[in-house]
């Protein structure tokens, strides 16, 4: 059962009950002296649960935090192939040195909206090469688009079958809540929301090693002027728990602050990971009073 208590009417209290409620209880529980001790909490909500009274408070899950490595386990654990999406943004560029340089990644499906034609791919997949990938692939795709996806994950080759996927694909519109057009939504929500689930359902059927999406703080503590952004990365988090409650791998990082800088004059986005940390998520506990 739960009780709201408005706190600028000292007398106005709403209690929800469930239909199934022991009433004869409840009226032992909420007796003149049980709510005049709710109305002294200075609590907007008490919840009564087997004769006690609980209030809410946000507590550090209990999770042990996770790094970047323990996040990304599983990852080229096998001579598979791995599939990155935002494989050719700043992000994209410098996972894919990690995925091949520390994960032991040797066969990758870089996947973005531009493909080979973005600017430094033939770089990136040099550089790939001589970090010691066996294969890079560069394809042009729009993870959203379900028939689009489903093209290149049937093209991955038999011989080396997809054995992991990273979901880094992102777009940003910064813009406070009043700003943010159905367009300005959707183009934010469409690559993580769509794209991860795309990704889902249409590997839910494969032996994966390791399913990871890279996620933000903004869907765990929100960030001014990133809510269009916000909601899309919590949809990644909850995708994540899904999919681990049914049997499947996964892991979400949920990423801070990143620091970037722009080489003028040589055309290239360098990104810094500061800390290489996961961010614990907080989940909302009722604590007994």
């Amino acid at each position: 059962m739960l009780v709201d208590v408005d706190a600028n009417v000292a007398a106005d209290v709403d209690v929800d009950v469930a239909a199934d409620a022991d009433m004869d209880a409840i009226g032992e529980a909420l007796s003149p002296a049980a709510l005049s001790d709710v109305l002294g909490m200075a609590e907007p909500q008490v919840a009564l649960h087997k004769g006690s009274l609980f209030v809410p408070r946000l507590v550090r899950a209990g999770v042990p935090a996770v790094g970047v490595a323990e996040g990304l386990k599983g990852v080229g654990a096998s001579d598979g192939t791995v599939l990155l999406t935002g494989g050719t943004g700043g992000l994209g560029v410098v996972l894919a040195r990690y995925l091949v340089s520390v994960c032991g990644v040797r066969r990758l499906v870089l996947v973005s909206r531009r493909g080979g034609a973005a600017e430094g791919a033939g770089d990136l997949v040099s550089s790939l090469l001589g970090l010691g990938a066996a294969s890079v692939e560069l394809v042009a795709c729009d993870v959203a688009d379900r028939g689009e996806l489903a093209g290149v994950l049937a093209g991955i080759p038999e011989e080396f079958p997809l054995c992991g996927v990273v979901h880094a694909a992102g777009v940003l519109d910064d813009g406070l809540v009043g700003s943010l057009s159905v367009e300005r939504l959707g183009a934010v929500l469409r690559p993580k929301v769509l794209g991860g689930w795309n990704l889902h359902e249409l590997t839910s059927g494969l032996a994966l090693d390791a399913f990871v999406v890279f996620s933000s703080a903004a869907g765990v503590l929100g960030v001014p002027g990133q809510g269009n952004y916000a909601a899309a990365n919590a949809f990644l988090d909850g995708l994540v728990e899904l999919r681990v409650a049914g049997g499947l791998c996964g892991a979400a990082l949920a990423w801070g602050l990143w620091g970037m800088w722009v080489v003028w004059g040589v055309g290239c986005l360098r990104v810094i990971v500061r800390g290489w940390r996961v961010v614990v998520c907080c989940r909302c506990r009722w604590l007994r009073v």
